[in-house]
């Protein structure tokens, strides 16, 4: 299951505010250190590109997620560009069902938990 990918490592490693350019070779730096879970904020204005390139440089070895995602529309542009999982920070419960419907298993399997 893809949640226990990050509840069993506990460790989520947050890139804010780092250029496109330097966020692979972070991302490298990283999962040689043995962190396999990594969240691109999306206030990054290269953050939909960049978690596409994460998603094609390391397809299953790291668990590449978006954060800082305020409302619906993030949420989903994160989720079409492959993000695994979202950090929500202010979705109300009819946007968390909308979203229901787009989102990855991973996510679905969340939303269940949460009860949504």
């Amino acid at each position: 299951m893809h949640i226990e990918k990050i509840t069993s490592s506990g460790i989520v490693a947050v890139i804010r505010g780092a250029s496109a350019e330097r966020i692979i070779p972070l991302a490298y730096a990283l999962k040689e250190g043995g962190v396999t879970n990594l969240e691109i904020t999306m206030e990054n204005p290269a953050a939909v590109e960049v978690i596409k390139e994460l998603k094609n440089e390391f397809d299953d070895s790291m668990f590449i997620g978006a954060g800082t995602v305020l409302d619906e529309e993030t949420a989903r542009i994160a989720i079409m560009a492959g993000a695994s999982f979202i950090f929500l920070l202010r979705l109300m419960n009819e946007q968390l069902k909308r979203l229901k419907d787009t989102v990855s298993l991973a996510f679905r399997v969340l939303l269940h938990q949460l009860k949504y």
